[in-house]
């Protein structure tokens, strides 16, 4: 005889659902790919849970955070690399990025940092990051550029030799501006943000109003090209009549 018994349900712990939540939206497909979440078959338990979140730290790459990126990057020309520890392509790179870093050591102009996007997802979407890896450059105080060549180590370590190893200009940098640049950014410095703001909405002004000239004479060149398109096709129509006519005429 069967008897109803209560149905035994496996309860999660909290660690098991904050390393699923993370792997769930940074490893899905569409949402930071092409990440590939590692197996999460096997429970989790409480001890291993905080180290299984957390990628193994690179000896040699600038561990960049939220808290401490203005910090770590001021004055410098940079080449960070954003990733997750669950990410396969990212776990593939590691070892060619960490022999890119050792090069990058203190030195005075180019920095090799590291993000990782699962603790910092904030400073992720902040520099618009969407598939990991990431790897990005230039001036961390505008809109950097991205990498989108060869992850070897030889490939990386040639790209920032060429690259990072020369001064930014900016104004957190004046060091790295030639002296006209750096003569117009001090006197931006010495402004208020009022007088700044102007002249940026002078400058915005002068882009609109290129833009508008040359909407002008596309418009313009639109219309010529149209009016001889239509003179073409008349005049070819006129010449295959003609044509007609003749070799009618040679029956």
């Amino acid at each position: 005889r069967k008897t109803n018994q209560p149905t035994r349900r496996r309860t999660m712990t909290r660690p098991r659902l904050l390393r699923l939540a993370a792997i769930a939206a940074f490893a899905a497909c569409g949402v930071f790919a092409p990440c590939a979440g590692e197996d999460v078959g096997n429970d989790v338990d409480e001890s291993s849970s905080a180290s299984a979140q957390k990628a193994p730290p690179l000896s040699s790459a600038v561990s960049l955070t939220a808290d401490n990126f203005d910090e770590r990057t001021k004055g410098k020309t940079v080449f960070i690399k954003f990733f997750s520890p669950f990410c396969e392509h990212c776990k593939e790179m590691a070892p060619a990025w960490e022999e890119l870093a050792k090069d990058w050591i203190d030195h005075p102009v180019g920095l090799a940092g590291e993000v990782n996007c699962i603790e910092e997802q904030r400073l992720c979407r902040k520099h618009g990051i969407v598939g990991l890896p990431t790897l990005l450059y230039g001036d961390p105080t505008s809109d950097m550029e991205q990498y989108a060549d060869g992850k070897s180590a030889g490939e990386l370590r040639s790209f920032a030799e060429k690259t990072i190893s020369v001064p930014v200009c900016s104004p957190g940098n004046l060091d790295g501006c030639d002296n006209d640049v750096r003569s117009k950014l001090e006197e931006y410095l010495s402004m208020s943000a009022e007088e700044v703001g102007k002249l940026v909405e002078e400058a915005e002004g002068k882009i609109a109003d290129a833009e508008d000239e040359f909407d002008r004479g596309f418009k313009e060149m639109q219309a010529r090209y149209d009016e001889l398109a239509l003179e073409k096709e008349i005049a070819k129509a006129r010449t295959r009549d003609r044509i007609r006519m003749m070799r009618e005429l040679q029956k």
